[in-house]
């Protein structure tokens, strides 16, 4: 596993989660259809922070799981939005 660390924009529309990171500039896709789990995480990838993240797990299109893990101001309202169907 690889982990990318960087400051960036996350936004939503009705068919995808965007994360565009600015340095590089990179901008991960994530279908909403994809996702399969949204939870509360003070680690990801081994890595521990002292604030609650927004982790997200899709699976991707060779069928295989990822996540993501992400600082938001609004953590439980992230969270219900992007609960799975």
């Amino acid at each position: 596993m690889s982990q990318i660390r960087g400051n960036g924009s996350l936004a939503l529309t009705k068919h995808e989660l965007l994360f565009a990171q600015w340095v590089p500039n990179r901008l991960l896709r994530i279908p909403r259809k994809s996702i399969v789990e949204v939870t509360m995480v003070r680690s990801h990838l081994g890595k521990t922070n002292g604030r609650d993240l927004l982790k997200v797990i899709w699976t991707t299109d060779l069928g295989t799981p990822d996540s993501i893990a992400l600082w938001v101001g609004d953590l439980d309202g992230w969270i219900e939005v992007l609960q799975p169907a």
